[in-house]
């Protein structure tokens, strides 16, 4: 990636957080930026928004959405890895159901979620263990720490349970906690077009189609129980419409993956990775015409990620 973006002539600026933006008659003008030698300022003509969590719609002043109607969220997880373990043991979400259960009836604290994937790693003696998990309610300083704290207390707490439940894991040790929390879900823009659940159950394919999607809605809604999945029309895809990569109230901004407007369900379908990539994919093309050409012509969109090789 490197070298495709030095071949293209982007400038990167690492190690750097957006602090600020500032917009007039409904565009954004520029952004403030801060690194470790100070603040300072990028111009453009259009803006991408993938920072994961809106930050930029957030700081600009677009329209935003939290969850669904009652603000709810899909739960955060923190992973964490294990060794020395017999991998040839009985990792089914029912038997780590089970084991959690009977640790909960002996007292241990700090466990949330019973049923969910401990995924054995190709060629190692390592686990990946998906478990820790809250229930985000804002994205402060404060409430990320508190998250964080208490999801890395759970990792331990899961650790003393497998042990003393799990066959083939009384050896285990705790290797590694992820850096940070695995957000599902946060922030993400209102856009001029909201795909809808109905839209991905049928499949519905639309003429501004910028991108796919494929997975069907997955949805996290409690800390202690595994995801609830809907059914969907077998075979085929759904489009991802432009409108929903734009900000209905900034005329100059559009938002990449889990950050696109949809609707709970819908926004549980296409939060994915795989998504995401063509998302971007979608927003950098459509950024990039309507700043050579002043506003987002969709066949010239639809177009060049034709050329690009998009799936469209």
């Amino acid at each position: 990636m490197d070298n495709v973006l030095e071949k293209e002539g982007v400038t990167c600026f690492l190690h750097t957080r957006i602090i600020g933006a500032k917009t007039k008659d409904g565009e954004i003008k520029s952004i403030q930026c801060v690194d470790d030698e100070g603040i300072f300022q990028v111009e453009a003509r259009v803006f991408v928004d993938a920072t994961g969590d809106a930050n930029l719609a957030h700081l600009s002043g677009a329209d935003t959405l939290w969850g669904d109607e009652e603000g709810n969220v899909q739960a955060a997880t923190l992973p964490f890895r294990l060794s020395g373990v017999d991998i040839s043991c009985d990792l089914t979400p029912e038997a780590v159901e089970q084991a959690v259960i009977k640790a909960k009836k002996a007292g241990i604290q700090h466990l949330t979620r019973e049923k969910g994937f401990i995924l054995k790693r190709e060629g190692s003696n390592q686990l990946a263990v998906l478990l820790p998990s809250v229930m985000p309610t804002g994205l402060s300083s404060q409430e990320l720490t508190k998250m964080e704290l208490d999801t890395r207390r759970q990792a331990l707490y899961y650790v003393e349970a497998f042990r003393r439940y799990l066959k083939g894991m009384e050896q285990c040790e705790l290797t590694m906690i992820g850096p940070s929390i695995g957000f599902r879900e946060t922030r993400r823009i209102k856009g001029k077009s909201m795909i809808k659940a109905k839209d991905v159950l049928n499949r519905k394919k639309c003429e501004d189609g910028v991108a796919r999607g494929g997975w069907k809605p997955e949805i996290h809604k409690d800390t202690d129980k595994m995801a609830t999945y809907m059914d969907v029309k077998e075979g085929s895809w759904f489009d991802i419409p432009l409108g929903a990569l734009q900000s209905d109230n900034i005329g100059n901004l559009y938002a990449a993956g889990r950050m696109i407007s949809a609707d709970e369900a819908a926004f549980a379908a296409v939060r994915v990775m795989g998504t995401c990539f063509a998302t971007g994919h979608s927003a950098g093309v459509a950024a990039a015409v309507q700043a050579e050409y002043g506003k987002a012509d969709i066949r010239k969109i639809r177009a060049e990620l034709d050329r690009q090789g998009a799936l469209l």
